[in-house]
């Protein structure tokens, strides 16, 4: 039977049971939030509250990270009674106590306890306690944390298949280069032939990328031949260091295309990317900078080969020469909510400047009150405002000029509106068009009202000068 009793007396009597640490209380955040219940009076304290012994209702699970990358970890758990003052909660690694301090956190809040490890480093594997303590007795729940190192990125390059002809293998490689904004004028000797002594060679430069900040994105880019070499070995380092993979880390190998795509850049992944490559016959590298050079940094730039000054010509627009329509950044097919504000853009190159036509469903789209088109430098928006069911389609974005055209598709899905959603909508609808229309009756009396008090001086001012004549 639960016997509650006056909570004032409740908090002194307590209060006086909670064990000493060298003279001083040990109150955790969640009991001094209790105690300011009990204190209002919001809640009071039972006999049931301080009659059992600690228990981990859920315990503490094995984690494992991957040290190199510095990923956080934590280990949470629930524990009883969680209403009792005298519980003491606290946590320890190989048997000695951790506190909260720096990169760890520790918390205690109605009976949920959790340790959390923002950045971990290599020491901090081990056997990890959370141990719970009341004057009913003690309970402990145990977990490892294994720290596993990450494996460094590099690779081997794919063979050319038995079925690849060099016709074959130069179409894989403009459709590669393709897919990643870079039209490539190959020649030939970019494909590996076997018997002939060809060394690496980087065929597109990796550009510096001074103004990032953390937690953007960013992608580096660059071409290796001879494309289809067994023998060819990449490895990425980054300060001089092996690179390690992280899960922000996406490489890729395509046909001659090296890429490396960062989804989200932190602290540590400033500096000098280096791509290094090697065959039989020789090794070569290429690198390029993340984030501001360090002063009395020397960056030797390298002559510019035929096809990465090209390359990177059509991939900022900036040609000189004439060439056909290309889309360089394409639409992807989406799914939206009704009533929702849709933006589609695409970015495009070529000269003559191409036009651009943006449609739906074969039919040619315009300026209106839910579609909004605009262009420039190279990039062209479709704004889809207040989106309905009867706008869902598929919209094609089409570049043409004397010289050719592209095109780039997205499939739109709408989902509509649930029946509460509509009703709402509807009341919104309604209550905006009363406001409108007050606000019209306001500004036709406000209008009304002066202009009566224009007719009204001109009539005293007639009677005044009446009088005086």
């Amino acid at each position: 039977m639960m016997v509650e009793t006056n909570p004032e007396l409740s908090v002194f009597r307590t209060l006086a049971h909670i064990r000493r640490n060298n003279g001083q209380f040990r109150i955790s955040m969640e009991q001094l939030r209790r105690l300011d219940h009990i204190k209002q009076g919001q809640i009071s304290i039972t006999e049931e509250d301080d009659s059992s012994p600690p228990r981990f209702l859920t315990p503490i699970k094995d984690i494992e990270v991957f040290v190199d990358e510095g990923e956080a970890a934590m280990f949470e758990c629930r524990v009883e009674p969680k209403h009792d003052l005298n519980l003491s909660v606290r946590w320890y690694r190989d048997g000695e106590e951790l506190v909260s301090e720096g990169r760890i956190k520790i918390s205690h809040e109605y009976g949920h306890a959790s340790l959390h490890i923002f950045y971990t480093y290599p020491e901090d594997e081990g056997t990890y306690s959370c141990r719970a303590t009341n004057e009913m007795g003690e309970e402990v729940t145990e977990a490892r944390l294994i720290c596993r190192p990450l494996p460094q990125i590099r690779f081997d390059t794919p063979a050319a298949g038995e079925d690849e002809d060099e016709e074959t293998q130069v179409q894989l490689i403009r459709e590669a280069t393709a897919r990643f904004g870079v039209r490539a004028k190959l020649k030939g000797d970019e494909i590996y032939q076997e018997g002939a002594e060809q060394a690496p060679r980087f065929l597109l430069k990796m550009e510096n990328i001074p103004k990032l900040l953390v937690g953007q994105s960013v992608s580096l880019n660059t071409f290796l031949a001879p494309v289809g070499d067994p023998n060819m070995k990449i490895e990425w380092l980054l300060n001089d260091d092996p690179l390690l993979f992280k899960s922000s880390y996406s490489p890729l190998y395509d046909h001659g295309v090296l890429c490396l795509d960062i989804a989200k850049v932190y602290p540590d992944d400033f500096g000098e990317f280096k791509v290094r490559a090697r065959n039989m016959f020789g090794e070569t590298e290429i690198s390029c900078w993340v984030g501001e050079m360090p002063l009395g940094a020397e960056y030797e730039e390298e002559e510019e080969p035929d096809l990465p000054a090209w390359c990177n010509k059509v991939e900022k627009g900036r040609l000189a020469v004439e060439c056909p329509p290309e889309i360089t950044k394409h639409l992807v097919d989406l799914e939206v909510g009704e009533t929702d504000t849709v933006k589609l853009e695409v970015n495009f190159i070529g000269n003559p400047r191409p036009e651009v036509i943006w449609t739906r469903e074969g039919e040619e789209l315009e300026n209106s009150r839910h579609v909004q088109i605009r262009e420039r430098d190279g990039r062209t928006t479709l704004v889809l405002i207040n989106i309905t069911a009867a706008m869902a389609g598929e919209y094609r974005m089409v570049t043409v000029s004397p010289l050719g055209s592209d095109l780039t598709v997205s499939r739109i899905s709408v989902i509509p509106l649930s029946p509460e959603a509509l009703a709402r909508k509807a009341r919104m609808e309604e209550e905006g068009l009363k406001q409108l229309v007050y606000y019209e009756e306001s500004k036709l009396m406000e209008k009304k009202k002066k202009k009566m008090e224009k007719e009204d001086r001109i009539r005293k001012t007639r009677e005044k000068a009446k009088r005086n004549a």
